[in-house]
């Protein structure tokens, strides 16, 4: 097999390949036992016909096709081999010679891996980010631990924001019932915006046993298009009326809700610990992320469009995944949000582009600095996984699924990659605040 190759542009290529004259013969072969079943001929029986009666009947160029999806194949998959080169689509094919004794000749364009040269990525400048816990954040999270053990009482009085009703309604448009517009004995929370708008706002002010009709419009992006923009009359009951009380936040309601603490105080301090124990996770994630931008930005690479479109293809099956998660089709969601695929990929090509761009300068930092995940790495982390899991590491690993060992090992990698750059960056401190926030936080807290 003959090669050539020329480069036609930075990451593209066009290679011509030559196929000997016997193995294109052997290929016409091939290609006449495999398809001679579909034709006949008088004087043979199906399947018998010689291949020069069938050559003689259609033409010499009849099994053509055929020898050539049979040869095309493996000559491209050995020419790549041969030339050591990392195509990063399917090929452009055209055939530039073919026929009886003689040599198969046809050509592949193709857009092939880029060259990436690296910038600096050692001693990279990062912003540190400190998070100090606020008391404000701390009984955020007292408060959520209050709401989550708030109980309803009955209240003899009318309806307010943040109670909870039960209640009967009945929706009509132009005085006709429609599906899905009546339920009985509901409960419903005010103010949690389950309902369409305006609705649980009419709500507010009614009293046990009261009756209302509350008016109100669908909006235009409504899922369901005969509800979308009409006008409807919902005849509502209020059945109950019922208040939150939450509970006193005190050493007792500490022993409630909590097995390892007994007193407020101690409940607090774990409280300010968790908080700083994420606030410092996401500190890092946001230095590592400013760090590997700027080793990005350092690096350079022209990539293909090829790639980039490849990634927004897989962005979208992301995106179809989770929409399934919740019981939403791809296509739904576009004509809810009155977008479109093609909206998707010019809105996020830039990031498409990040994306690859990022993968190829780290594998081109891996192979640099030999980087690479160690067995005992990638025991360790099963073990971890395991643990976490209350399993066996042995009972785990068999568990995994094929393909998970690859990744598990690609991510310990990325890791170490990351580490790398971070082991060497130069943490600068921000600065102070410029006086115009200082002062707008400082009219917050006094709020």
């Amino acid at each position: 097999m003959a090669l050539s190759m020329e480069k036609i542009s930075e990451n593209k290529v066009k290679l011509r390949i030559e196929v000997d004259a016997q193995t294109f013969e052997n290929g016409l072969e091939i290609a006449y036992r495999k398809t001679r079943n579909n034709y006949r001929a008088p004087g043979f029986r199906k399947g018998r016909v010689p291949r020069k009666v069938i050559e003689s009947h259609y033409g010499d160029s009849v099994f053509f096709e055929d020898a050539f999806k049979e040869l095309m194949p493996d000559a491209y998959q050995a020419a790549v081999k041969e030339l050591e080169i990392e195509p990063v689509e399917q090929p452009s094919i055209s055939i530039e010679n073919i026929g009886r004794h003689e040599a198969l000749v046809f050509t592949a364009e193709v857009h092939v891996m880029p060259e990436v040269t690296l910038g600096q990525y050692k001693g990279i400048e990062v912003e540190k980010v400190v998070y100090n816990v606020t008391d404000a954040e701390v009984q955020a999270e007292v408060d959520k631990a209050l709401e989550k053990a708030a109980r309803y009482v009955e209240a003899d009085r009318a309806v307010q924001e943040g109670d909870r009703v039960v209640l009967d309604y009945k929706g009509t448009f132009d005085g006709v019932e429609f599906e899905g517009g009546s339920a009985e004995n509901t409960t419903l929370d005010i103010g949690s915006k389950m309902f369409i708008a305006g609705f649980e706002e009419q709500i507010v002010g009614m009293k046990k046993d009261e009756q209302k009709d509350i008016e109100v419009t669908f909006p235009e992006d409504y899922p369901s298009k005969e509800h979308a923009g009409r006008n409807a009359v919902f005849h509502v009951t209020v059945h109950e009326v019922k208040e939150k009380e939450l509970p006193a936040f005190d050493d007792e309601f500490v022993k409630d809700v909590s097995e390892e603490f007994d007193t407020v105080e101690e409940y607090l301090a774990d409280i300010r610990k968790r908080l700083a124990e994420q606030g410092e996770r996401e500190a890092k994630a946001k230095m590592e992320d400013a760090a590997v931008r700027k080793v990005v930005e350092n690096a350079t690479a022209d990539i293909p469009d090829c790639m980039v479109e490849d990634q927004l293809d897989a962005m979208l099956q992301d995106m179809r995944m989770n929409l399934m998660r919740s019981g939403i089709r791809l296509e739904d969601f576009f004509e809810y949000t009155k977008s479109s695929e093609e909206d998707y990929r010019k809105r996020y090509r830039d990031e498409a582009k990040t994306r690859v761009k990022t993968r190829l300068v780290f594998q081109a930092l891996r192979e640099k600095e030999g980087i690479a995940a160690a067995e005992e790495d990638v025991e360790e982390k099963i073990a971890k996984m395991a643990e976490s899991r209350k399993l066996d590491a042995k009972e785990y690993r068999e568990m995994m699924k094929p393909g998970d060992l690859e990744y598990l090992r690609d991510t310990i990698a990325i890791d170490k990659t990351i580490d790398l750059i971070m082991d060497s960056a130069v943490y600068v401190d921000p600065g102070p605040e410029p006086e115009s926030e200082a002062e707008e936080g400082t009219e917050t807290a006094a709020e």
